[in-house]
């Protein structure tokens, strides 16, 4: 996955880089000092490691929603059902 840089925005002390690919926007948060300091090559490192992290949250995610939907089709008979209730 590619993710691009489609945004930076300076909020007070902190910089907040946008990362966009074809499927999915993130941002990052850097301070401000921390961000000024870092040279060219050590910002692309660094937003690539975030990168990778996204796209292993993404995958951990997808696996659970697998997972979640697994579980789901257990309780599907119930659906429809009609509940009674006496006065």
């Amino acid at each position: 996955m590619e993710y691009e840089i489609t945004e930076i925005r300076v909020e007070g002390e902190t910089v907040l880089v946008v990362l966009s690919s074809k499927n999915d926007s993130f941002g990052v948060s850097v301070p401000l000092d921390e961000f000024e300091r870092l040279s060219e090559t050590e910002l692309d490192a660094f937003l690539k490691s975030k990168a990778e992290e996204r796209v292993q949250f993404l995958e951990k995610l997808k696996k659970q929603q697998e997972a979640d939907k697994k579980k789901a089709k257990a309780f599907m008979h119930l659906k429809g059902r009609k509940i009674k209730v006496r006065r």
